[in-house]
């Protein structure tokens, strides 16, 4: 049981931590980025150095991207090529996990009325 929960934890999360961002503008891949005072801070995937801009109406940020260093581009995640966001994954994630919640309440149940009605 462990090693279940251990795998659905890394399954859930495993769209969670290699998340990068795109800039299509600028053409760039963006681990992180926050907003101060009417200036957008975005650090690159390339060269972790921080930037920023003033011109915020441009700004378009694309979530669902990995960046390969190898290549030296911001591909998109596979979920996004599937044509699914993460709210998508997410939620037919969930709903997997019901149905196995369920069918393991289910057959739980069932084998304690089977123990429990013998005398």
């Amino acid at each position: 049981m462990k090693y279940f929960k251990s795998l659905f934890f890394v399954i859930a999360f495993s769209n969670i931590l290699n998340a990068d961002f795109l800039i299509p503008e600028k053409n760039t891949c963006v681990s992180e980025y926050y907003f101060q005072a009417d200036k957008m801070y975005y650090r690159r995937s390339d060269t972790h150095i921080l930037y920023f801009t003033t011109n915020l109406y441009s700004v378009n940020i694309k979530d669902g991207y990995d960046y390969n260093s190898t290549t030296d581009m911001c591909i998109p995640h596979s979920v996004v090529i599937l044509g699914m966001d993460y709210k998508d994954f997410n939620f037919l994630l969930g709903l997997i996990g019901v149905i196995i919640g369920g069918v393991f309440m289910f057959f739980t149940i069932d084998a304690f009325i089977k123990v429990g009605g013998k005398k």
